[in-house]
């Protein structure tokens, strides 16, 4: 509809201003190409975006202070992403002062205009504004930090995920880290090791005592993270400026957990989904305790295919009573899980199975098979009009009438034997040897 506007005034200033015509004709063209890079968003997954802006770049002050780059940021984040109200955004500036390094300070989180940190926020649409004030915010509200400091950008991401680690059981399907920063950034291949040794050996450095803490550290993040570089609007960077060699540009990083497990390898699952016949329909008990403590799951889903029935549990803990009417031994059914990765760095990622990335390992579809489906006398289906009490045992329920059965079958033996003997031997007379005689 907008590009439509676009076009119809274009043609309106096309008879009066030729100028006027083509600077719209321009911005439609502009509207038309970004439209066509523009996500494809999977309408079950939230996001989570950090925000994190390199506090080590002064010839760039003024451009980041711009309201254009945070404007850029913002249509960004509402445009090409679709943000909407379920998505989190955070914001985080990082630098390390090399001449009194505290690295448990390298990435910080800003505070917002109601005194909170710049952590997992929701907005209708992003809107930096309402937040707070942007150039406060972009430049560590004035965070003392001496002259001599480097964004150590090899290190920058793993150090901006710990800084928003979550504290509750808030979590997002997927993790963006948006940087602006005046280095190229090289994405997985940066070499932490060889920017440390360039900024440990500079002028006034003291951070080579912390080597072993910081490696540590950075080894641990990348054997549970990795951070893939994305594409966005048809490439892999946006340049805001270009002063001497490093440009002012922004890029962008999905996060990704290294191991993607299974609900088989994190949690006690039966191999056979639990359904079981109770009065008036049937039972599935589910309990999806994990073996791993670093994994919990979060929610359950239950779906009867073909039949338009979901049944969902926000926890592991799944117990649905189903009607008879619509499930039937070896119908297909289709078990999805939630999984939280409580990993102690980050804590913020959900699996989703409706993700791509976690759908085959945290989807089972099994068809139904009855556990404990009880017959009497192993032949005869439990009816319901027999099921008086025990409702959710059909093991109980059975025996009983097995019981009732039996003994009624031995009375009527009892009672057609007890007749059948009393006949028998019951005395009948002769009629030949009975006279009667006149007095």
């Amino acid at each position: 509809m907008k590009n439509f506007k676009l076009l119809v005034c274009a043609f309106v200033f096309l008879c009066c201003n030729n100028a006027m015509a083509g600077m719209l004709l321009m911005q439609y063209e502009s509207n038309k190409a970004k439209k066509q890079y523009t996500q494809q968003r999977n309408i079950h997954l939230n996001r989570h975006f950090i925000v994190a802006i390199d506090g080590a770049m002064p010839k760039y002050t003024n451009e980041l202070l711009k309201n254009s780059t945070k404007e850029y940021v913002e249509n960004l984040l509402n445009e090409y992403f679709e943000y909407d109200k379920n998505d989190f955004l955070s914001l985080v500036t990082y630098q390390v002062d090399l001449s009194n390094p505290d690295f448990n300070r390298f990435a910080f989180a800003p505070h917002i205009s109601n005194g909170t940190s710049a952590l997992w926020k929701q907005q209708d649409k992003v809107d930096f504004s309402a937040l707070g004030n942007w150039a406060g915010m972009v430049i560590q509200q004035n965070r003392f930090v001496g002259i001599n400091k480097a964004s150590f950008q090899s290190a920058a991401k793993q150090y901006i995920l710990q800084a928003v680690k979550q504290s509750s059981n808030l979590g997002a399907n997927d993790t963006y880290i948006i940087m602006l920063s005046d280095e190229k950034v090289n994405g997985v291949d940066d070499n932490y090791q060889l920017e440390w040794n360039n900024i440990s050996t500079s002028r006034g450095s003291r951070i080579a005592p912390y080597r072993e803490e910081v490696f540590s550290k950075l080894k641990n993040i990348n054997q549970r993270y990795q951070f893939e570089p994305v594409r966005f609007y048809g490439q892999y960077k946006h340049e805001f400026a270009h002063i001497a060699k490093e440009p002012f540009v922004l890029a962008i990083y999905k996060v990704r957990p290294t191991i993607i497990p299974s609900i088989q390898s994190i949690a006690n699952i039966p191999a056979q989904l639990p359904f079981k016949k109770v009065r008036g329909g049937y039972a599935f008990d589910l309990d999806l305790s994990t073996t791993d403590p670093m994994y919990f799951v979060s929610k359950t889903e239950l779906i009867l295919n073909g039949k338009n029935k979901k049944y969902t549990s926000k926890e592991s803990k799944l117990n649905q009573v189903i009607d008879k009417e619509v499930l039937s031994e070896c119908d297909t059914v289709t078990v999805r899980v939630w999984v939280n990765y409580k990993d102690g760095i980050y804590n913020g990622l959900v699996m989703n199975p409706y993700d791509e990335d976690y759908r085959k390992g945290l989807t089972i579809t099994q068809s139904v098979v009855f556990k404990d489906d009880a017959k009497i006398f192993g032949k005869i289906a439990m009816p319901d009009f027999l099921w008086w009490f025990w409702a959710d045992d059909v093991q109980a329920i059975v025996i009983f009438w097995d019981l009732v059965f039996i003994l009624l079958f031995a009375i009527i033996i009892c009672v057609l034997t007890y007749r059948g003997f009393k006949r028998v031997t019951a005395y009948v007379p002769n009629n030949d040897s009975i006279k009667i005689s006149h007095m």
